[in-house]
């Protein structure tokens, strides 16, 4: 079978689509399959700054150290272990249940909400479930920034070397918890995968999430600058670069909501089948989000293993 970008390309040689480049498209999907293992690099470089405490040990703060060092490692592995969870999710709904959404005749308009609506039980609690680990990664980088301002050792003041970590393992830590400036993410009401908006509005550069968008919409432009994001849904949640990497299940209840409202409008209209390829487009870009899941649990794990 063709793959979806293959045959959004060869639309695009014919003419089909007219406002975007080859070359944009592609750069965009590639971009998203990267992401993961850049902030899995982040993790790693905090971890590599957490390692050891001999150059504590006159300072008399290996104990406070060690604290740290272990929680970190906690919520990395926890952070790993549903990092996988997500992936294996982005892949079922890029795989069998996107057939299922795209090419199945058999099922009726209503079935397949109903469906959709079976799929996605018990998605709510676990989007709020990752949603409390990455509030874990906030604590952690405030209590290190403290560590860094309140602690002193027992000559008064903090050794260089672990000045120098503070500072490198906070660094990174403000990567993976980066939330882009409101003006570039402003609330619209034109989203029609607000899920998918809203990943790709994170992760990636504002060109690359026009590339992305413009392929959704045919071609046709897209205000990626501006978001729609249902408040009752969302209520306080950050925007995160980590949320949006591993929480999954906030971008597909987004989306699935707008699915099925659209999948019961344009049955009526009879324009269901367009719907499908640009479902269908969105559906490649959950299964390149899979894979940047799986590079994500690659860095981690390089130098982050349970034991």
């Amino acid at each position: 079978m063709l793959h979806i970008v293959d045959v959004l390309l060869s639309m695009m040689r014919r003419g089909h689509v007219h406002t975007q480049s080859e070359e944009d498209i592609g750069a965009a999907m590639n971009h998203l399959c990267e992401k993961g293992r850049e902030l899995g690099q982040c993790i790693t470089e905090v971890s590599d700054a957490l390692s050891g405490d001999d150059f504590l040990l006159e300072a008399g703060l290996v104990k406070d150290w060690e604290v740290l060092a272990k929680d970190f490692s906690d919520v990395a592995l926890e952070t790993r272990k549903l990092a996988g969870d997500a992936k294996v999710q982005m892949n079922d709904l890029g795989g069998p249940f996107s057939a299922y959404l795209t090419r199945s005749h058999s099922t009726t308009t209503d079935e397949k909400c109903k469906e959709i609506g079976t799929y996605t039980e018990g998605f709510t609690e676990r989007k709020e479930h990752m949603h409390s680990v990455i509030k874990k990664w906030e604590a952690l980088s405030l209590r290190l920034t403290k560590f860094g301002s309140s602690r002193t050792s027992n000559s008064g003041s903090l050794p260089k070397e672990l000045k120098a970590r503070i500072e490198r393992a906070v660094e990174n830590l403000n990567v993976l918890l980066l939330d882009k400036a409101p003006e570039s993410l402003n609330r619209t009401t034109n989203a029609q995968f607000p899920g998918t908006t809203l990943l790709t509005g994170k992760l990636l550069s504002l060109k690359d999430s026009r590339a992305i968008q413009r392929a959704i919409n045919g071609g046709e432009g897209a205000n990626v600058e501006n978001l729609d994001v249902n408040e009752a849904e969302e209520g306080t949640y950050s925007s995160t670069q980590l949320e949006s990497l591993i929480n999954v299940f906030r971008i597909i209840l987004l989306d699935v909501g707008a699915i099925h409202e659209d999948v019961e409008r344009l049955s009526k209209s009879g324009a269901l089948e367009a719907y499908r390829t640009r479902l269908s487009i969105v559906l490649e870009v959950y299964r390149r989000h899979a894979t940047s899941l799986e590079d994500f649990c690659l860095a981690i794990g390089e130098s982050h293993r349970a034991t």
